[in-house]
């Protein structure tokens, strides 16, 4: 998923996440010959346990190509007690 990869960076360390739906709707192709593809992702909500983005693709001409959106399951992670001073 286009946003996945700026991957909901709100929370103050890295949460593993799971992908709980996405759905991606092409609205034109990209060939090697459309140009340069320019993507934007946005989070659209980020909860304790629920985290939903939405991104889009366009060419250089400023045509859509793709548009998708992704919820994902925020997992806590429980963190180690530090072995310090033992």
């Amino acid at each position: 998923m286009i946003v996945h990869a700026k991957n909901f960076n709100t929370t103050p360390i890295a949460m593993p996440m799971s992908p709980v739906d996405m759905t991606v709707s092409f609205m034109r192709p990209g060939f090697a010959t459309t140009g340069k593809l320019t993507c934007d992702g946005k989070i659209v909500y980020s909860g304790g346990r629920i985290a939903i983005a939405e991104g889009r693709v366009w060419d250089e001409a400023g045509a859509h190509i793709a548009h998708g959106t992704e919820s994902c399951l925020v997992m806590a992670v429980p963190v180690p007690k530090s072995n310090a001073g033992t």
